[in-house]
């Protein structure tokens, strides 16, 4: 399953995994010292950006591995015949803290909107921790439509409820 292993000299390595379809919707698994990259103090990273935990509400971070498959099928016994591809598309939705500042908010934005690689498709790499394998996965993915809901405005400043957030990996 694992194509190819890179070996730098700091003891970093990076798999990466090309799928059962060639080089379709490649990821990386980061590993150190030959072990996954456990949690290194942050949740997720939006190219070098890494978002603060404290503009991430508590118990809000949900972060998963998509299974996906390709020409499945049910047989006339009711059998599901599963074509699972090797790519785990990687999804990771949080909420803001609740009360953020227009400033705030408008600051987080610029900080992921300079990370774009294609601003039009909000797309993006995205380094996101995955409790099921306790290592970060890193994916070519966007930044979903969000609404931003106001709690309140008056003449000086604007408050957000919690904002939604979510990232969408395994974009080509």
């Amino acid at each position: 399953m694992w194509e190819e292993v890179y070996e730098p000299t700091n003891n970093l390595e990076i798999e990466l995994n090309k799928g059962t379809h060639g080089n379709m919707g490649a990821f990386l698994f980061l590993k150190f010292w030959g072990h996954n990259m456990a949690y290194a103090g942050y949740l997720l990273k939006i190219g070098t950006y890494q978002i603060p935990h404290s503009l991430i509400k508590a118990e809000s971070y949900k972060p998963y591995l998509n299974m996906q498959d390709l020409d499945s099928y049910t047989d006339a016994d009711g059998y599901l015949h599963r074509f699972p591809v090797a790519l785990k598309v990687a999804k990771v939705e949080l909420e803001t803290k609740p009360l953020l500042t227009n400033t705030e908010f408008s600051a987080l934005m610029a900080n992921i909107a300079s990370q774009y690689t294609n601003a039009t498709g909000r797309e993006c790499t995205i380094t996101a921790y995955i409790p099921e394998t306790d290592a970060y996965v890193v994916q070519k993915g966007y930044l979903a439509d969000f609404e931003p809901e106001i709690y309140h405005a008056d003449a000086s400043k604007v408050t957000y409820n919690s904002i939604r957030l979510a990232f969408i990996g395994g974009v080509r």
